[in-house]
């Protein structure tokens, strides 16, 4: 049976991908900023859903130690799909806004990758980044939101050939969908 972190797991496509793999047999661990009280009791669970806003700086040793607190030592898929997206012209955007697009979308999956590296090397994982197409479409009123896309990739395939050069066996995806329907 494979175990499955989702990060922004509570609606759209971190939602959808957690049902497909619950129904496929697989344990599913998913993190969000929402109230547990908030969510399907029948889905969301205090057992299989952290809640920490990864804005926080403290966020990335909060899920680790909420998968120790579990017994969670590995990990076979790790799913960094939790994400932001204000848009506006840079000029106009509050500061905490872009700070908070920056966190999420670039610290938030960096910090977590990191901090739960050696439950993704136990079990010789895939890391899955969830990007956009937007990371290399420029246009207006989107300039940080995909500056953050563009530097996950970065980072994704920069930390990917650091993989495959010392042998952990960890792997690295990235996804880049178009337009999803959420509340993102």
């Amino acid at each position: 049976m494979h175990t499955v972190l989702i990060t922004g797991a509570t609606d759209g496509l971190g939602l959808a991908l957690a049902r497909r793999y619950r129904a496929q047999g697989s344990v599913v661990l998913m993190v969000g900023r929402r109230p547990i009280a908030a969510l399907d009791p029948a889905f969301f669970t205090p057992e299989n859903y952290c809640q920490v806003d990864l804005a926080l700086p403290d966020a990335a040793p909060r899920v680790a130690a909420w998968l120790d607190a579990r017994g969670i030592r590995a990990l076979d898929l790790l799913i960094h799909n939790a994400g932001i997206g204000y848009v506006g012209d840079l000029e106009r955007q509050e500061p905490d806004n872009i700070r908070a697009l920056v966190d999420v979308n670039l610290w938030a999956p960096i910090a977590l990758s990191h901090a739960l590296f050696p439950c993704l090397q136990r079990a010789q994982a895939r890391c899955v980044f969830i990007s956009s197409v937007a990371a290399d479409l420029p246009g207006p009123r989107y300039a940080v939101y995909t500056a953050t896309k563009a530097a996950l990739d970065g980072f994704a395939r920069n930390w990917r050939a650091e993989l495959r050069a010392d042998g952990s066996g960890v792997t690295v995806q990235v996804i880049h969908p178009g337009a999803v329907r959420t509340a993102m």
